[in-house]
């Protein structure tokens, strides 16, 4: 036993500890604080050698003017944008946290459309207003239209697109809050809480939902967070991207941008960076907090959260849960 413990102290010296990386089921992020790698593959972290983002600002040109309109139409407070990547696979989804967004009194919102049978079909619900097209050269790689389960073949390219957007929107300089649309808005006064949290610490650049709460590291969710247009941000998103690029198609966008966070914050404790606040999960609430647990929920605290995402389930469970608990607000 004095053997093992240390051996684990003289293994956490010897390596930094903002290049540990998470060690997660279905890989392994680290093997000398350098590496994402799986069974097959290993990949060097760009930020090991020497990499910088560009600038906010310098590697793409300004927005489209159709796309610059919709984003200054829809920001609210602080240059804030409510943001979602969807495809039309995902049409029931989007309405619904649209009509979650209206019902709690968030009336400025931004779908970037992956196809156009999205935007047609908003379009014609009278939603054109909170949608544009994401331009085709903005993809690295062709999307599916198709609702895709978590971990189905295509899962990862669309995941991919959600980054290939944020990049995009931290160079025009809007701060992004992005949203997968299996969430529910429930508050009215979220926004105002995020820039209450965003400035209660000097310093702070970025807010995420949690994902799972884990000694050492705690996992991050990638389905909610809000990022500002920052050095720092670039480089965590540049780098997610740069991972999924470069990994298989099993790196999800969650996975590399848990890789890319923890390499570029350095850590002060085993629960933020300087620049990294993490959302209280059941202000924020996870779908394994708000719909499985089955002691300590939400409900039985009597904590009305901000948001309510249905991850932790797949396929049509999603639908089924969030009508169970009163959270689905369509007809269908």
């Amino acid at each position: 036993m004095a053997i093992f413990v240390v051996a684990a102290l003289f293994s956490w010296i010897l390596i930094p500890t903002q290049y540990i990386l998470w060690r997660q089921q279905e890989a392994i992020f680290d093997t000398e604080g350098c590496q994402i790698a799986d069974d097959e593959h290993q990949v060097m972290l760009s930020v090991h050698g020497g990499y910088e983002a560009m600038d906010i600002g310098t590697k793409y040109p300004p927005p489209p003017a159709d796309i610059q309109e919709a984003i200054d139409r829809n920001m609210v407070a602080d240059g804030i944008l409510i943001t979602a990547v969807v495809n039309s696979g995902m049409l029931e989804y989007t309405l619904n946290w649209a009509e979650s967004l209206r019902r709690s009194g968030h009336n400025r919102y931004l779908v970037f459309c992956i196809d156009s049978d999205l935007y047609d079909s908003l379009a014609a619900r009278g939603l054109e207003s909170h949608a544009v097209r994401i331009p085709q050269d903005w993809f690295h790689i062709e999307i599916s239209a198709e609702f895709e389960s978590y971990r189905a073949a295509n899962y990862k390219a669309i995941t991919h697109a959600k980054s290939l957007v944020v990049e995009r929107l931290l160079h025009a300089k809007v701060t992004v809050l992005f949203s997968d649309v299996d969430i529910v808005v429930l508050r009215p006064n979220m926004i105002d809480y995020l820039r209450a949290r965003l400035r209660s610490r000097r310093g702070t650049e970025m807010l995420f939902s949690v994902e799972n709460e884990r000694k050492p590291r705690n996992v991050v969710n990638s389905g909610f967070y809000l990022m500002k247009p920052t050095n720092t941000s670039l480089r965590v998103i540049s780098e997610t991207i740069s991972l999924q690029d470069r990994m298989p198609n099993n790196t999800t966008q969650q996975r590399a941008m848990n890789a890319a966070l923890l390499a570029i914050t350095p850590t002060e404790s085993p629960y933020s960076s300087r620049e990294v606040e993490l959302l209280d999960m059941y202000l924020f609430a996870n779908g394994l907090v708000y719909f499985l647990e089955e002691k300590y929920t939400a409900k039985k605290l009597g904590i009305e959260p901000f948001i309510v995402h249905a991850n932790f389930m797949v396929g049509s469970t999603k639908k089924d849960m969030l009508k169970k608990e009163g959270l689905w607000f369509l007809d269908s």
